[in-house]
């Protein structure tokens, strides 16, 4: 059956802002936590018994005593203080009261009919009720050791319970063979509560994780494709990608890990695209932050576009960068595999992402939407600043992968009007933009050579389009040929001719770079969260939270 993975390591330890090392007790904010979530867990149970002993007696249930020590118990929780919120047990009791209801109405104990269907009935409910205090308390103690929750005890034991009671009925239960149905809608209610007494905000997301992050740096050839010539550069009869990749390590109080022994686990895949002229270490503090909260990121150097391109960068390979993050979703998938290799065993095939930033971000657009170019392997992809003015009504028709598009209101270098709010209107959903105000390009890279206190685009991006002296803005023509990888027909646009002109004179005021690099973590970690691992709390920062926290940040939205 299916058991989603606990999001008490995600989400809980989110909130235990884990800076130290492995053995530091849990703080007061996983205390208050841990104690609702048990005072949850009885109170889960004494509804699902209320209500399968006034199915016996053929009573009305009574769930008065339930709910007043559920009261009391997050009364006395908040009280010890440290809570990461207060007042949440209204909206926690009413989920366990529609949850025993939804669990009756799927075994339809309300038409049972004979002693043995009410008591097949009833033990079911019975059986639902202890599930459904197995998982609260199993996520309490998993929060307080700061280790992942099993929850397959807590299945096994309802599998098997629904399994005794059907036999005992011999035919007579109303409902039979839905252990897993029920698993599913008891699990998907503990996540909502879960969510509610966790009470993550941008901060938590935003924060480092529970894993040291820990990287590698392996040359990968591609022996399967060239590499195209380029101005001076004759091109080779392959590609050579020089590749950083980040995994949760075993914390031990260091920040960066370099080739640190990885961390026990299975866990999802990023695939991370730099910009036009940028590099696979120019934003750290994103591949660090997402390896530390139990993500591998694998981020290469692009044989053309980077910095020190042999024949200078170009943006004419981006069809050939978006082959190269399938060629490296293939490599670590095969390491997954290979015994030899520290990813053996480490890596989650099945939950794959993407992210990328400027010419990094039209790389993941098109590693995701592209009738020729997609990989249908990546479920969620996050594009920072992309160069998305070059796509087309149409373009995004191929596929309904999630896609948060993260732009600035300032940006010099892509705008924002044509490269992020203009994608966005042609996505389909599930789709999310979060516009910063005030947002620049570069503030979503490392502060690469400007003052923390400088506007990056202003200082260093636009030197790589304006000359001293040269009029401003800039009206870029990327010289393509119109049916660059399929033209208008695949719904790109080589001439550019949506784009806005770049690099107008700076604006007055900007969001100062450290700011954005925060909300840019604590955006992309819960955008992954909920659709790769399915946070509820991930889901609650990418529909609302993250404006209602941050007066500096808007959301728009379709689901």
């Amino acid at each position: 059956m299916r058991n989603p993975r606990s999001l008490t390591l995600g989400l809980a330890l989110l909130s235990l802002a884990w800076s130290a090392p492995a053995l530091a007790g849990p703080t007061p904010a996983a205390r208050c936590e841990a104690a609702e979530l048990k005072a949850a867990a009885k109170g889960c149970a004494c509804r699902h018994d209320v209500a399968a002993k006034a199915l016996l007696s053929g009573a009305t249930p009574d769930f008065l005593a339930c709910g007043g020590k559920l009261a009391a118990a997050f009364t006395k929780a908040e009280g010890k203080g440290g809570c990461a919120g207060t007042g949440e047990e209204p909206t926690v009791d009413g989920r366990l009261a529609q949850l025993v209801s939804d669990v009756s109405a799927a075994l339809q104990s309300a038409t049972a009919s004979g002693r043995a269907a009410v008591a097949c009935a009833a033990a079911k409910l019975e059986a639902a009720g202890k599930k459904c205090a197995c998982v609260h308390k199993t996520a309490a103690a998993a929060a307080l050791k700061r280790i992942p929750a099993d929850f397959s005890a807590c299945d096994a034991k309802l599998t098997s319970a629904y399994m005794k009671a059907e036999t005992k009925a011999a035919g007579a239960c109303p409902t039979v063979g839905d252990a897993e149905s029920i698993c599913d809608d008891v699990q998907a209610s503990f996540a909502e509560v879960e969510a509610d007494v966790a009470n993550l905000g941008t901060a938590d997301f935003a924060t480092s994780g529970p894993y040291g992050a820990g990287v590698q740096t392996v040359t990968l050839v591609d022996t399967s494709r060239p590499t195209a010539p380029n101005g001076s550069y004759p091109g080779a009869p392959t590609r050579t990608l020089v590749t950083d990749i980040w995994y949760p390590a075993i914390p031990n109080g260091i920040a960066q890990q370099t080739n640190g022994p990885i961390a026990a686990g299975s866990f999802p895949l990023l695939v991370r695209a730099h910009g036009f002229s940028g590099f696979r270490n120019d934003s750290v503090y994103i591949l660090q932050h997402l390896a530390s909260n139990g993500y591998v990121v694998v981020a290469p150097d692009f044989p053309l576009s980077n910095l020190n391109a042999p024949g200078g960068p170009t943006l004419a390979d981006v069809g050939e960068q978006a082959r190269d993050l399938s060629f490296l979703i293939d490599t670590v998938t095969a390491d997954d595999s290979d015994v030899s290799s520290f990813l053996f065993g480490h890596v989650d095939t099945t939950k794959i992402g993407a992210i990328g930033h400027s010419l990094g971000g039209a790389t993941v657009l098109l590693a995701t939407y592209h009738s020729t170019l997609r990989d249908p392997r990546i479920l969620a992809t996050v594009a920072l600043a992309p160069l998305g003015c070059v796509f087309l009504d149409g373009f995004f028709d191929s596929a309904t992968v999630p896609l948060i598009i993260e732009g600035g209101t300032a940006d010099m270098i892509t705008p924002y009007q044509s490269n992020h709010l203009q994608p966005y209107g042609f996505v389909q959903a599930p789709k999310y933009l979060l516009t910063l105000d005030g947002g620049t390009h570069l503030g979503f890279a490392d502060r690469l050579g400007f003052g923390k206190t400088e506007d990056g685009d202003a200082a260093i991006g636009c030197s790589l389009f304006v000359h001293p002296g040269d009029p401003r803005p800039v009206t870029i023509n990327p010289g393509l040929p119109p049916d660059f990888l399929g033209g208008p027909a695949a719904g790109v646009d080589p001439s550019g001719s949506m784009c806005q002109p770049i690099c107008p004179l700076p604006p007055a005021t900007f969001m100062l770079q450290a700011r954005q690099n925060t909300l840019a973590k604590a955006a992309s970690l819960a955008f992954f969260e909920s659709k790769l691992r399915g946070s509820v709390s991930g889901h609650r920062m990418i529909t609302g939270r993250l404006e209602t926290d941050n007066p500096d940040a808007a959301l728009m939205f379709e689901e």
